[in-house]
């Protein structure tokens, strides 16, 4: 099976417990803590399920890797695929939020963040002419008014902190910038709040996150590149090496004469 079993930890205990009903990837839990959502692969869907296991409920076709997701207080989901969509946690349709803004050089959008009041989110924007997420820029989005701001240039995987920041991560760095919920705004200079957080330099994710009370918990690690060499397989399964030195490949396409291959190369120097 594709799917990952979803474990779920009380930091008061030293054990996690597999959720049944839980498989797949990009967990989220509604704020009242009571629900998991995640994307399903084998289905292209987004679900939902109880806390405390069950059958997995639909909410919402989600064809291919859903890049994140959050669940707001007003039971809206928001998730990121290339665009911004929301749903509600009680299924149906998905709303295109906000279309990436080629003309300004924006790749796709990761990583959505409610801030407390449920009004806004924060997310991650890759960018064209780079494709380090350390270039990354991180926005804010108003639902109701569909204004987006550019907070932070150069980071990703925002969270809001109670404290009244900002988190995000660059180079396996988590730091911190002054920021107004109300205002939308951030004031005065990033500064570091923890280092050797584990990161993936592929999706920009960094595995860490912050509860409504305050406290942060992260997985410690490299920031990871995924570094591969890319295979030919024939049709026996026999599978047989490039001649190219390992690095962070994605996405192979053969040109239709099969004598060419285009390969994105992640954190290439041009």
């Amino acid at each position: 099976s594709m799917s990952q079993q979803i474990y779920v930890r009380p930091l008061a205990q030293e054990h996690a417990q597999p959720i049944g009903g839980a498989l797949g990837s990009a967990p989220f839990f509604s704020p009242d803590g009571k629900w998991l959502g995640f994307w399903h692969a084998p289905t292209g869907t987004l679900r939902k399920v109880a806390l405390t296991g069950g059958a997995p409920i639909r909410i919402c076709s989600a064809v291919s890797g859903v890049a994140g997701a959050a669940w707001g207080p007003n039971d809206t989901i928001v998730f990121a695929w290339f665009d911004l969509f929301s749903v509600s946690a009680a299924g149906g349709a998905p709303k295109l939020l906000l279309k990436v803004d080629e003309q300004r050089g924006e790749r796709f959008y990761r990583h959505p963040f409610f801030l407390p009041s449920g009004k806004a989110v924060l997310f991650t924007i890759g960018m064209a002419d780079t494709y380090s997420y350390d270039d990354a820029n991180i926005g804010v989005l108003s639902i109701a008014t569909g204004e987006k701001k550019i907070l932070i240039e150069g980071g990703s995987s925002a969270r809001y902190s109670p404290s009244g920041h900002v988190i995000y991560a660059r180079a396996g760095k988590l730091l911190a910038v002054r920021f107004d919920p109300e205002e939308r705004q951030v004031t005065g200079q990033p500064f570091p709040v923890l280092d050797g957080v584990f990161m993936s330099a592929n999706t920009g994710m960094a595995a860490y996150s912050i509860s409504s009370a305050g406290r942060l918990v992260y997985a410690a690690g490299p920031v990871e590149h995924g570094v591969r060499v890319p295979v030919w397989v024939d049709r026996k399964g026999r599978s047989t090496a490039l001649s190219l030195p390992p690095r962070s490949y994605l996405h192979p396409r053969l040109s239709p004469d099969e004598r060419q291959m285009a390969i994105e190369v992640e954190g290439a120097s041009h």
